[in-house]
């Protein structure tokens, strides 16, 4: 894309989930009516995913399940455990970068991201933060590292006007979506 760019080719943006997983592919529906098409859980998941791109500001979200099959080819960051509509589990996200290279500098503000979302879950938010202005400081337009700050600091805001925020007990750090 930034080949693109220089060429002054239209920018194409588009964000994917990627799930795998059983799920039901072939003709569906009736004799007079029919469509290829594929369904299930694994299909709603990734489309859930795909929404998220958005929101994430990423091209590709996949879930822990995906990653696993990855066996570390790819350069991947944990970007956030969530709810998703239409699901009360959990799942993990992670933000597909690429093929891995060895030496790629791309490690240093994954870790620094990684550390963040620690403090996060640890309800650390101010160290948190910090974490993630580091990632800025390597990638000033990381969309993630950016609505993690925010998070933190309305957290943060909220503690001091709702003492306690978040009991121990009930904190996961998991973010839950009610939309599509």
């Amino acid at each position: 894309q930034a080949e693109w760019e220089r060429q002054g080719v239209p920018i194409l943006s588009l964000g994917m989930g990627l799930s795998t997983g059983q799920m039901v592919v072939g003709n569906l529906g009736s004799r007079r009516r029919f469509d290829y098409s594929v369904i299930g859980d694994n299909v709603n998941l990734a489309s859930r995913l795909e929404g998220l791109c958005k929101i994430y500001g990423v091209k590709i979200i996949i879930p822990e399940q995906t990653r696993m099959h990855l066996d570390g080819a790819f350069v991947c960051r944990e970007l956030d455990r969530v709810r998703v509509k239409g699901r009360q589990a959990p799942v993990t996200i992670y933000e597909l970068i690429g093929r891995k290279k060895m030496g790629d500098p791309v490690f240093t503000w994954i870790s620094h991201f990684e550390n963040g979302l620690a403090c996060y879950r640890n309800q650390d938010f101010g160290t948190a933060i910090r974490h993630f202005e580091d990632v800025l400081g390597a990638k000033p337009k990381d969309r993630p590292a950016r609505l993690f700050i925010t998070r933190c600091r309305t957290l943060i805001q909220t503690s001091e006007t709702c003492s306690p925020l978040i009991e121990t007990d009930e904190w996961d750090g998991v973010w839950t979506f009610t939309e599509k």
